[in-house]
């Protein structure tokens, strides 16, 4: 895999263009676009492509991305909601995939005794850019749980996620096993876990996960909840870059 501000300061520019192939666009609606479902659009998709969900709410859970070089996003100054109404996690990220979200709502994802309420991450590349995770629950990471990877968080808002469920309860918000996170312009409010971090969760105290490298920068949190760290509990910080700045 390529360095992560390669691979996102290429998405940029160009889309997500691989190999200078060029890019479709797939609308996803309930009637009257290239396709009404989501997971059908995914299958379809070629790397570079763009799915545009046109719908303000849709119903669904447990997507799978395969590996795949994807932007999904809403239409232009929308924001559109996934909404899993407690039925299961909204999206797993296979190893290898580099996907873009963009103007997008998670909304109550289910991962119980599992990882990821909203999204799952394990060796991939993302990117939230305005998007908004609300009272979605999981053991590890009620909104994000990332493993290995890179994630870039921008501009986003999460609220009233939790880490509430299994042995271990890590990560209201955002939980980071293993890479790299750097997170821009974002507010954490209500966030909450039974453990540690109830924002944010770095690393295992056993050996299992050395923790991440976190970057933060303007961000507001604002009563979050853990029995450690409200905002922010890493076990170590020996090995890791862990840098706030302005953030409160």
């Amino acid at each position: 895999m390529h360095h992560f501000k390669t691979r996102f300061t290429t998405l940029i520019l160009i889309g997500f263009l691989s190999a200078g192939a060029v890019a479709d666009t797939i609308s996803v609606c309930h009637s009257g676009c290239d396709q009404n479902d989501l997971q059908q659009a995914i299958d379809i998709a070629a790397d570079g492509d763009v799915i545009v969900l046109e719908d303000q709410t849709t119903a669904v859970s447990n997507i799978i991305i395969p590996g795949k070089i994807l932007t999904i996003e809403a239409s232009f100054g929308q924001t559109a909601i996934l909404d899993a109404e407690g039925g299961g996690r909204i999206i797993s990220i296979a190893p290898d995939s580099e996907v873009f979200f963009r103007r997008i709502e998670f909304r109550n994802g289910r991962a119980t005794n599992d990882h990821g309420g909203a999204v799952l991450a394990r060796s991939c590349d993302t990117r939230f850019e305005d998007c908004r995770f609300v009272d979605c629950h999981a053991n590890e990471g009620g909104g994000i749980f990332m493993s290995g990877g890179n994630c870039r968080i921008e501009g986003c808002t999460f609220t009233s996620n939790r880490a509430n469920s299994g042995s271990y309860q890590y990560g209201g918000a955002v939980r980071i096993l293993s890479g790299e996170l750097a997170i821009h312009r974002s507010f954490f409010k209500g966030n909450s876990s039974s453990y540690h971090g109830g924002a944010i969760s770095n690393g295992w105290g056993d050996g299992h996960g050395s923790g991440g490298k976190i970057t933060a920068s303007n961000c507001i949190f604002e009563s979050n909840h853990a029995t450690y760290g409200g905002a922010f509990h890493s076990y170590s910080t020996a090995g890791r870059t862990i840098h706030f700045q302005n953030s409160t």
